[in-house]
This record gives C-alpha cells, structure tokens and sequence, in this order.
C-alpha cells in the first residue's frame, strides 16, 4: 500500500511541474509578444513558434536602430534567425538580415513612426533586445544645396532603409590657399558609397585623400557626395559621420 502513494505522489508531482512549465511558457510567450522595444537594452525572452513573432518599434526621432536577437544555446545545429523591419501595416518589408548563427544582429536607420520587429527562428526560444541612437539628418539634397563641413568638426548625417536609389547626401567645404587636409568617413550599418571632387588640378590629391591620408590641397571647392552603391543596397541604411582635420 506504501508503494502505491509512493507512486501516486510521484506520478502527481511530474503532472505538477510539467503543468507548471507550460505556465511558465505561456505567460513568457505573451508577455514579450505584447512587448514594445525600447531604447533601453531590456531583454525580452521569447519561446518561438516557428511562424514569427511581432515585437513593436516606436521611433520618436530619426534613429539608427540596433536589434539583438540570441537563440537558444541548446543544440545550436542548424538553428537560423530572420529578423525583419516591417512598416506599421506589418506587411511592406523596410529591410531584413538573415544569419545562419543563432546570434543575429540587425541594423535600421528609421524615420520617426512605429515598425514591427518581425523574428523567425529555428530555435526554440530566444531573447531580444533593442538600442536606438538619434541621428540628424544634416546632408543637403544636391551640389548647389550642400551642407558646408568646417575643419576640426565632426558633421553626421543618416542614409535611411526607405531611402530610393536616387537620394544623395552632399556636403562641401572651400579652401581660400593651399592646406593640408585628411579626411575622415566613418559609418555604420548597410553599405553607403562616397565620391570626393574638386578642382581639376587637386585630382592626383583627391585620390590621395581617398586612402585617408593627410594631403596638400589647392584652394578651391570641394564636394564629397554620399549614397547608396548599388541595387545590392537599395535596402541598406546607415548612419555616418565626417570629419575634416
């Protein structure tokens, strides 16, 4: 008779604990669903279905946004992570990285609205988080409207993912005699082309100055131009910062 409570109390205790993991699963699931991220590196945990799950993005300023997913460390073979940018109507695609690690980062330049985070994984959970840098957009929007540098100050500027192809970035800034200038393009995210120009006789320097090195330049204008390369790219975004020494 003592053996058959024995078993009993078992057979009820694993009931009970599986019971109350399913508890815990649920309530982890529903809360990170209904979660907003926010610029505050909190992290979300998230049990996968395998259809993906909508996390939420309010933008309140132009932002370069960071987006960390890492799958569950368990049985890490074939395990994938998508995450997607999705516009408001969580269908129009902003942009999307795909990894085949079950540690995904992902990077949006993003304009002032509310996006939804969508994530697929192979993995049977994962946890989130977000960080978001405000940027400015300062570039003008052709030659004759450029945005002046001055040197020995650090100018940035954002290249949004909706960005069209046809959008350009142009700064300039103007030397009165000869000097020596280094140029400095930093920039992170997608992939974003610069082009430099000046007058005809500074074109040997130009292309000096293109390597990052300190060179002597006649006076003149000059024009450096940012935007998207290439078709590749249509859905890059990046967040970039000039600097003239």
């Amino acid at each position: 008779m003592k053996k058959l409570e024995s078993r009993e109390r078992k057979i009820f205790f694993v009931m009970l604990s599986c019971m109350l993991f399913l508890l815990m699963l649920t309530s982890v699931k529903t809360a990170a669903y209904a979660a907003t991220l926010q610029d505050n590196g909190k992290v979300h945990a998230v049990v996968a279905s395998g259809k993906g799950e909508y996390h939420k993005l309010k933008v309140k300023k132009s932002s370069f946004v960071a987006v960390y997913a890492y799958g569950s460390n368990k049985n890490t073979q074939n395990r994938r992570i998508h995450i997607t940018c999705l516009k408001s109507n969580k269908k129009t695609a902003v942009s999307s990285i795909f990894t085949t690690d079950i540690k995904s980062q992902a990077y949006f330049c993003l304009k002032p609205g509310t996006y939804y985070i969508r994530v697929k994984s192979t993995a049977p959970a994962y946890k989130i988080s977000a960080i978001f840098q405000s940027v400015k957009d300062t570039a003008g929007s052709s030659m004759e409207k450029a945005t002046v540098l001055k040197i020995g100050k650090e100018t940035k500027g954002i290249v949004y993912n909706t960005d069209s192809m046809k959008r350009q970035c142009w700064y300039r800034f103007r030397l009165k005699k000869p000097r020596k200038v280094q140029i400095s393009i930093q920039k992170a995210g997608g992939k974003l082309g610069f082009k430099i120009t000046g007058p005809a006789e500074a074109t040997k320097a130009i292309a000096k100055l293109k390597k990052w090195k300190r060179v002597t330049l006649p006076a003149g204008n000059y024009y450096i131009l940012l935007a998207k390369p290439d078709k590749k790219a249509a859905k890059d975004g990046a967040m970039y910062s000039i600097r003239l020494k």
